[in-house]
């Protein structure tokens, strides 16, 4: 008997949140789904990865999220492949493959919120209010649920998009715990090597995009402020800036700042959650829903410094090994309450955030989905 067919309709699969998670999750997926991934605006570098794994990967360029050329193409793509649940990421993917998976007849159409205040991206308020109205027409014509990673995210898109409640689900971003690798990793001894840093130093990790409203420029001042009252305090940056202009810039901020190394973006980034003695949450409150890379570090056992977060304050509830800073905070005091947190079980952390929680969850909810729609639900046994 065949197995339904998933279809996830996103941007790209470049490194990054949503494509990382991708490539832990719908692996996880296949033994009750033929799982294919749809591409609009570019491949993307993960692409070969996904198909390694015996994911089909289709990219269908897109010329805008309603022009009509690519909806027919993307819906005849799903009708083709007897699409039986297509699942969409983003603002753009959450209007594209809607809308084509309605032209296509799929039984069952999801759409996810990754982000909070950024999920509407126009540059004017006007644009942003146009925006809002076309997912709210979108959602409530076409779409049976819409996730969201934390009740903060839930409640944001709620309170600007009036879409019925209980279209709106909770359904946890997880992550892949840290488990014995393959071949040998680096070491902790290997990357200080590798960035020339003394093993004495205590070292914070900052991993993620290097973008508007991730704090970085506040993180490396605040390490600068450290380093000048005489602590020796490194910080280890992950992540790629919007363009060569701003990577210049703080490589140059991170160079007069002094022990402030650059690492760039990194497929496997677990070698270096295990080389930091603490990590470094600097965003902004309003950036982030659910952020993985603090759920990683907790899943590493870490302490965690942020800046006061609303999200990060959800995790707090199943990882208490986190420091809330003011920005006016005197750095040395707080890496020194950083440093005083006493270790934290991580068993919570596994339990409602792990990659086969989520999977677990997400399989359950396409049941229900194909059960209430018109499908016949996922086969269990398969």
């Amino acid at each position: 008997m065949r197995k339904p067919v998933l279809f996830r309709v996103v941007n790209n699969l470049d490194i990054g949140g949503v494509s990382r998670r991708l490539q832990q999750l719908l692996p996880l997926l296949q033994d009750a789904f033929e799982v294919h991934v749809a591409t609009y605006h570019r491949a993307g570098a993960l692409s070969p990865h996904f198909r390694e794994m015996g994911i089909a990967v289709h990219h269908l360029p897109l010329r805008g999220k309603w022009n009509p050329a690519g909806l027919r193409r993307l819906a005849r793509l799903l009708r083709e492949h007897r699409a039986a649940i297509v699942h969409t990421h983003s603002f753009g993917g959450n209007i594209s493959g809607i809308l084509a998976a309605t032209l296509a007849g799929v039984p069952v159409r999801l759409a996810q919120v990754h982000t909070r205040s950024q999920h509407w991206y126009g540059k004017t308020e006007l644009r942003r209010k146009k925006q809002r109205l076309e997912e709210y027409l979108v959602h409530s014509l076409c779409t049976h649920a819409v996730l969201f990673a934390s009740p903060l995210a839930l409640e944001y898109f709620a309170s600007h998009c009036p879409v019925s409640r209980k279209k709106l689900l909770l359904l946890h971003n997880g992550i892949r715990l840290p488990e014995p690798p393959s071949t040998p990793p680096p070491t902790a001894a290997d990357i200080r090597r590798r960035y020339g840093i003394p093993p004495e130093r205590r070292l914070l990790g900052l991993v993620g995009r290097l973008t508007a409203g991730k704090g970085v420029e506040f993180a490396v001042r605040f390490l600068q402020r450290a380093r000048a009252a005489g602590q020796d305090y490194g910080l280890l940056i992950l992540g790629k800036a919007d363009g060569p202009e701003q990577e210049a810039r703080y490589r140059a901020l991170g160079e007069s700042a002094g022990g402030v190394c650059f690492a760039g973006l990194q497929e496997d980034p677990y070698p270096f959650y295990r080389c930091f003695d603490g990590f470094f949450f600097p965003s902004e409150s309003w950036t982030e829903a659910m952020p993985g890379a603090v759920l990683e570090a907790a899943a590493h056992g870490l302490p965690i410094l942020a800046r006061e977060n609303p999200a990060v304050r959800e995790i707090a509830a199943f990882y208490p090994a986190i420091h809330f800073m003011a920005d006016a905070d005197d750095p040395v005091l707080t890496l020194d309450r950083l440093f005083a947190l006493p270790p934290a079980d991580t068993r919570a952390v596994a339990d409602n955030f792990s990659i086969r929680a989520m999977a677990d969850k997400t399989l359950a909810l396409y049941d229900r989905l194909l059960s209430e729609h018109g499908g016949a639900g996922v086969d269990k046994n398969s």
